[in-house]
This record gives structure tokens, C-alpha cells and sequence, in this order.
């Protein structure tokens, strides 16, 4: 069941497979690891699936030519996320994971980085303004839309209070659950109907001003 779930979730990419195939089998070769996933019985949280390396590959040149000292992954798994780009930047890394199974193994690889937290909890009712992010990764770890608008708005309201400037990368989250960000500026994006990822910032835009299209 599980190899089945997997091989059709590849398949979802269409034209993009053979990008996304390169680019698992290079980092696996170059040693890369938190290549796993697990499928969680559970109604509010999404199916633990790692990030495509093709996206992180891409997405590691936003980072070297934007000052980030801070990355938090909302829902980070078995921790791949913040694997590749500790291996490209020297900021901190959090990571909050929801299952305790998958916590244990996350935090367990990271347990002599000095610049790395793995935290086991909830992102809903997780304190962000003790940590003091500027960057947010997330990987459409909630099933349902309000909790997704809840999440979010908890957070720009919060950033915009403090005066701070944040960054939200998404990674294959639908549209609607992206018209939370409807009025926040789009940095780029990179996607094929609801495949890829879009950054954002905190920037509010004018309202004339047409944002995201799926």
C-alpha cells in the first residue's frame, strides 16, 4: 500500500518526473540522507512525504541571495528539509514534527548540530515568537483549509505586530488553501498546477495589485 501511494505520488508530477528522478538519485549518491516517508492515520495532519530534491536544489538560490538567519520547518518529518540547506548555510534550523516516531528519528540525526532544534509538538498551538524565524518552510502539513488559514494568520499578525520581515515558502499547497496570502507579496514560484512551491513575504501589496495565479 505504501509503494503504491509513493509510485503514484511520483507520478503527480507528469512532465517533471524526470527532474524530480535525477534529482533523488544524485543526492542519494552524494550521501544525502532523510529519504523516508510515513503515511499517518490521522485527520488533521497530512501524510509525512519529504520535499523533491528538484525543489530544494531550486530553492537553495533564494537562500544564497537572501539574508535568512533563521529557518523553522512547520511540519519537518524526518528532517530533509533542514538536512540539505544545513549543508548550504550557516543560520539556524528548527523543526517542529507532530509524530512522535518520526520526532525521535528527526532529532536523533541532528543531535551534535549545535545549530539545530528539532521540537516535538503541535505547529497550531506552537509559541513562533519564542524563536524568532524569519523563514518558514511549509510542506502542506494540514489536511484542512482553516486550520491552514489559522496557522498562517497567527503568524503575519504576529510578524507585522513585532515589525519584522518573514518569508513563507510553500510547497505543494493548493489554491485555495493559498489565498491566505492573497493580499502578501509573491517572490516567485515555481509550479505546474498544484506541484511546486511559491515564496512569499510579509509585504503587504497594493490591492491593485495582482498576486498569485495558480
Amino acid at each position: 500500500m505504501k509503494i503504491k501511494i509513493i509510485f503514484n505520488m511520483f507520478l503527480s508530477y507528469g512532465s517533471w518526473l524526470p527532474q524530480l528522478l535525477f534529482f533523488e538519485i544524485y543526492y542519494l549518491l552524494k550521501g544525502y540522507k532523510r529519504n523516508s516517508a510515513k503515511l499517518l492515520n490521522n485527520d488533521r495532519f497530512t501524510d509525512n512525504i519529504p520535499c523533491p530534491y528538484f525543489f530544494l536544489h531550486k530553492l537553495k538560490f533564494f537562500f544564497l541571495n537572501t539574508r535568512i538567519k533563521s529557518f523553522i520547518d512547520l511540519g519537518c518529518g524526518d528532517g530533509r528539509s533542514i538536512f540539505f540547506f544545513n549543508k548550504q548555510l550557516k543560520i539556524n534550523f528548527y523543526g517542529i514534527e507532530y509524530d512522535s516516531f518520526v520526532y525521535a528519528n528527526c532529532k536523533k540525526l541532528f543531535d551534535k548540530d549545535d545549530n539545530i532544534q528539532i521540537i516535538h509538538g503541535d505547529i497550531m498551538s506552537f509559541k513562533f515568537l519564542e524563536y524568532n524565524n524569519d523563514c518558514f518552510f511549509i510542506g502542506d502539513p494540514l489536511k484542512k483549509k482553516n486550520d491552514f488559514d489559522i496557522l498562517i494568520k497567527k503568524i503575519l499578525e504576529k510578524s507585522i505586530k513585532n515589525g519584522k520581515k518573514i518569508y513563507f515558502i510553500v510547497v505543494n499547497i493548493d489554491e485555495s488553501k493559498r489565498e491566505v496570502f492573497s493580499k502578501y507579496k509573491l517572490l516567485d514560484s515555481f509550479r505546474r498546477n498544484n506541484k511546486g512551491y511559491y515564496i512569499y513575504s510579509n509585504e503587504i501589496i497594493n490591492e491593485n495589485t495582482e498576486n498569485q495565479k495558480s
